[in-house]
């Protein structure tokens, strides 16, 4: 399909956030499994000439948040919506679906939200969407998306290709999904499939064979972004304006001998007498050479009467670091909260979390192992290769917004993780709760005086769940001025005295989440009224345990300034 002549000059829309047109070739990659320390030890070697000309022209190289759990398909899924997991559905590789059966979360009907492509594709410019990996492709392709993988290049075909395959198009054999060249061979892939269909936007994302195998620096790694680099350089001369991010870092999980560090938690849970305990792991796909399918986040489904028991055994495993319950990690991390577990476990940067030892095969693993999907694998490098404004905030960026600074004069900032339905009395254009117009909330709207507006979550963790937030734009708890943060104080008070007295709430919990490490995923200040009630299921986020007195005195020190 080629652009319709006379497509629209104001572009389009897509999950609340506007797009410009792309009037020129425009391409957005995922660069699977980049960690950031790749990029900048492949400059700093020399091994990426045509990036580091980028920059000293103006291009960036960004930081960004992925989505938790750091894994492809959610990041994916992501990316090419612009919108959280809690938006489109997508909340890993793997889920355990409502008939009690365990499926991958690759079929078009997983997503919940349009893609930009689909929605650019509406608007009559002509896309494109090729993956590395086939687990990848009908996902991308959701709502006629034209779609091919690498992986089965010899056998797929696209409409306006006369019969051709990708493979014959390009006339090349395609290597194998194991193949350190695959996601060379599916940029080239993609151009050339670009230019026979005319297309002006396209997504291409890449495998992570490489980045499981060898860390940041390493021969074959510099060999990787050689290639990436010489492609980019091409891409540049062709007139594409590009944009590279990644979908999640990575991460050694090992021991001090260099073996497999994992926990197996179904085996720790029916060693401590839980044995209704379910253990799904949502890194689970078809690519076991890359990662054994152990990555550093489980979910945990269990009884209600047996998730105290279920908590004080996954707490006491080595290396796990977080215990959430299934609401409070839906709110946190922006999930489904229908497609996570009751307790959502994630494991420090060293260690991997599995079923039972038995359920792992990791001899295709090469007696190591690297991988990701928890929280140490959140920070994810973006590159722009055209200059971006000046004022452009850098903080809250997340992988979602790649499209967003590809195709915007000024772009959103937002990455929406629920309709944005507030309005601020000094808004700040880049924040969700200060863009849209406060008559579109005019039904959930609470309480509202001259300084904050109460209103009900869109998403609640129970009924009457509130937001409250000042009028006055800050970014979270480091920056709101006293007298902002005196009055939102006060309005979370009133709230919770009205939900105590109008909908018999027995207690109340107040969540600020403040930056990226505290949950933080929209960035303008607010607090969580969350009314509590016998029985709703609601756990703490963490198990209290005794500390180290001498620890706790040495902070206590340094705290105090001493």
């Amino acid at each position: 399909m080629e652009s319709t002549p006379g497509a629209q000059d104001s572009g389009f829309w897509c999950n609340g956030r506007h797009y410009a047109a792309p009037h020129q070739p425009t391409i957005g990659i995922c660069l699977d499994g980049t960690a950031r320390e790749y990029l900048t030890r492949a400059l700093a070697e020399g091994v990426m000439p045509t990036l580091a000309r980028l920059l000293d022209d103006g291009g960036r190289l960004l930081s960004a948040q992925a989505q938790v759990p750091t894994l492809t398909n959610v990041n994916n899924a992501s990316i090419v919506t612009g919108v959280s997991a809690a938006v489109h559905g997508v909340s890993g590789n793997h889920y355990l679906a409502p008939d009690g059966r365990e499926r991958q979360l690759t079929d078009p009907e997983a997503l919940r939200a349009e893609t930009i492509l689909a929605a650019a594709q509406r608007a009559g410019f002509a896309v494109l969407a090729v993956s590395a990996k086939d687990k990848l492709r009908t996902l991308l392709g959701t709502g006629g998306v034209p779609s091919i993988s690498a992986e089965r290049a010899d056998e797929l075909t696209l409409d306006g290709l006369g019969g051709l395959t990708g493979q014959e198009l390009l006339g090349r054999t395609r290597p194998d999904i194991y193949d350190p060249e695959l996601s060379a061979y599916t940029i080239d892939l993609t151009l050339a499939l670009a230019e026979r269909l005319g297309t002006r936007l396209a997504y291409c994302s890449l495998t992570d064979y490489v980045q499981h195998k060898v860390p940041p620096g390493n021969p074959l790694a510099n060999s990787f972004y050689a290639g990436l680099d010489e492609r980019l350089g091409r891409m540049l001369e062709d007139g594409w304006r590009v944009g590279m991010v990644a979908d999640h870092g990575m991460n050694a999980k090992i021991r001090a001998d260099g073996s497999p560090n994992v926990q197996y938690l179904s085996d720790a849970l029916t060693a401590g007498g839980c044995t209704d305990a379910r253990v799904i792991l949502p890194i689970t796909d078809p690519y076991i050479a890359h990662h054994g399918a152990l990555g550093s986040l489980a979910y945990i489904y269990v009884r209600s009467e047996s998730i105290g028991e279920a908590r004080a055994i996954l707490a006491a495993q080595a290396g796990v670091e977080a215990i959430i319950d299934r609401d409070a990690a839906a709110i946190a991390f922006g999930l489904p909260a229908d497609r996570i577990g009751d307790l959502v476990v994630c494991a420090d940067a060293a260690t991997a979390l599995g079923k039972s030892e038995e359920d792992h095969d990791l001899s295709a693993l090469g007696g190591t192992l690297r991988s990701h999907g928890g929280l140490r694998e959140i920070e994810v490098p973006m590159v722009i290769c055209h200059p971006l404004p000046e004022e452009l905030p850098t903080h809250g960026l997340h992988n979602a917004d790649l499209f967003s600074l590809l195709l915007s004069k000024t772009p959103s900032m937002s990455h929406p993780s629920a309709p944005s339905v507030l309005s601020g009395g000094t808004p700040d254009p880049e924040c969700p709760f200060c863009g849209a117009r406060l008559d579109e909330a005019s039904a959930t709207i609470l309480d509202q005086d001259e300084h904050t507006i109460s209103l009900l979550h869109p998403q609640p963790a129970t009924d009457g769940h509130a937001l409250v937030v000042p009028r006055r734009h800050a970014q979270d708890l480091y920056e709101i001025p006293p007298e902002d943060l005196a009055a939102t104080i006060r309005a979370a008070q009133r709230m919770a005295v009205k939900l105590r007295d109008r909908l018999g709430a027995e207690g109340v919990n107040l969540l600020n989440a403040c930056r990226p490490a505290g949950w933080q995923t929209i960035f303008h200040f607010h607090i969580h009224v969350v009314p509590r009630y016998s029985g709703d299921g609601l756990q703490p986020p963490w198990t209290p345990h005794p500390g180290d007195q001498s620890k706790i005195e040495s902070l206590a020190t340094i705290i105090r300034g001493q």
